[in-house]
């Protein structure tokens, strides 16, 4: 029902705009994301444009135990060509590569006076979101299962994209004599859900029936919709240019439930409906993220940073589209069936994520005041459980390592490159997915199985003070 995220942490939700300067502490333009109260740190107006250009590299790998056949498979002999074709389309490997780009601008101003204990900022900038399209097996084209050409993955994602994209606005005071500042922001998130998906009716993996009919169907969504979000935060300057502390906490979108409305096109095999699409609403809720930061600058040539966060995954239950123009719930029986009296959910996906955290350790070592070298290790641990993970967005627990250097042009314009890795550890969710054991709109099918992921990406930022 989405399409799979480009950020790595906690699921798909985590860019790490900046780099290692993109913290709880970071006194610049970052910190609009990261922690509004940090920006009273910052001196003069900054303007900072990042950019992180990233290659994904990630694979399933279905075996033949998530195979999850209905009525019209269960009655086909094992040796003929059409249980071949059904097997040898839904299992094997699926594969995915592409070069996706995460971008940011934000500026920070003192509204030309340093002393005052304001500072307001604005930041346009997609946390996460980017492009996904499965490479293709053609060798099943001319077979009884030509869906298989989309690969085994199909069931989950064929192609699609996701884009949140926020406007923020934020504010920063200072209690005079404290170095104590707290912060606030707002933001406007338009988000966009576009994909592409294999689909029957009853949720089985079925391609073809005993007489040759076409079986396996497709469903194409597109919802999309605005949301409020919120970020409050405090920043303490301990001893100022030393020792510093952060910490945030940042409001799910829509504050509790999003709804985003579109329009859903279903073909169920060789049936063609009267109408090929119909509104819909696709209802699910993200999770609230707790971030805290420290910096301690050792000596003139060191500082070491620590930062982290814990994401409350465990708000993301379901995914479920309904009829749209009822204010729809999704209402359904433990077993995964909509309740009776109700006919409004079309399809529900379970997530049942739970919590999440990631804690980073970097340092940065100062050639000179104009010239940095940085570098940090990050682990993330994920909040998708083997019962629900499957190729739409998938994850694992991670490192994340970054190794990168800044350096200041003039002494109003300094610029930032980094390398970075995130090499995810592999899951084996063979015999362990639920899918398939549900009922009625929940069920779908078994999407165990290997998964494997990795991302390398450079990340450029530059900032100018006026």
């Amino acid at each position: 029902m989405m399409t799979p995220s480009t950020a790595e942490a906690g699921g798909f939700l985590g860019a790490r705009f900046g780099a290692d300067h993109g913290t709880p502490v970071g006194k610049n333009p970052f910190s609009i994301y990261f922690n509004p109260a940090a920006m009273s740190g910052t001196k003069g107006t900054q303007l900072s444009i990042d950019a992180a250009v990233i290659y994904r590299r990630a694979s399933y790998e279905r075996s033949s135990d998530a195979l999850s056949p209905g009525p019209a498979i269960q009655g086909t002999p094992q040796d003929s060509q059409i249980y071949q074709d059904y097997v040898r389309s839904n299992t094997g490997k699926g594969e995915i590569s592409n070069i996706l780009a995460l971008p940011f601008a934000g500026i920070v101003t003192d509204l030309g006076n340093e002393k005052l204990p304001i500072r307001l900022g604005y930041a346009v900038y997609i946390p996460f979101g980017g492009l996904a399209s499965w490479e293709r097996n053609d060798s099943l084209k001319s077979s009884t299962a030509p869906g298989g050409s989309d690969g085994p993955q199909r069931w989950f994602n064929i192609s699609g994209r996701i884009i949140s994209l926020y406007n923020t606005v934020a504010a920063s005071f200072e209690i005079p004599g404290t170095r104590l500042s707290f912060g606030v922001s707002g933001s406007l998130v338009h988000n966009t859900v576009e994909t592409a998906r294999a689909r029957n009716s009853n949720g089985s993996d079925d391609t073809a029936s005993a007489d040759s009919l076409l079986i396996e169907g497709r469903a194409l969504i597109d919802a999309r919709g605005f949301n409020a979000a919120a970020t409050v935060g405090v920043f303490y300057d301990a001893i100022p240019e030393k020792l510093s502390f952060g910490l945030s906490y940042k409001i799910r979108p829509s504050f509790g439930q999003m709804r985003l409305k579109g329009t859903l096109r279903t073909q169920f095999g060789q049936e063609r409906r009267a109408s090929d699409s119909e509104d819909i609403e696709l209802l699910q809720t993200y999770p609230d993220v707790i971030r805290f930061g420290t910096a301690y600058r050792v000596s003139e040539a060191i500082e070491l940073r620590l930062d982290g966060e814990y994401v409350t995954w465990s708000n993301f239950k379901r995914q479920c589209l309904v009829n749209a123009g009822q204010s729809a719930k999704c209402n359904l029986y433990e077993r995964g069936d909509e309740v009776k009296g109700s006919s409004s959910v079309i399809q529900v996906i379970d997530r049942n994520w739970v919590d999440n955290f990631a804690v980073r350790g970097g340092v940065g070592y100062f050639l000179s005041p104009q010239t940095e070298i940085f570098g940090s290790v990050l682990y993330d641990s994920s909040a998708i459980p083997d019962a629900t993970l499957d190729p739409t967005i998938f994850d694992s627990d991670k490192i994340h390592s970054a190794l990168g250097v800044r350096q200041m042009i003039t002494p109003k314009f300094g610029l930032a490159g980094s390398f970075n890795h995130v090499y995810f550890f592999e899951r084996d969710t063979r015999g362990k997915n639920i899918f398939y054991t549900r009922v009625g709109e929940s069920r779908q099918p078994s999407a165990g199985g290997i998964y494997n992921q990795q991302f390398f990406y450079l990340n450029i930022n530059g900032t100018y003070t006026f």
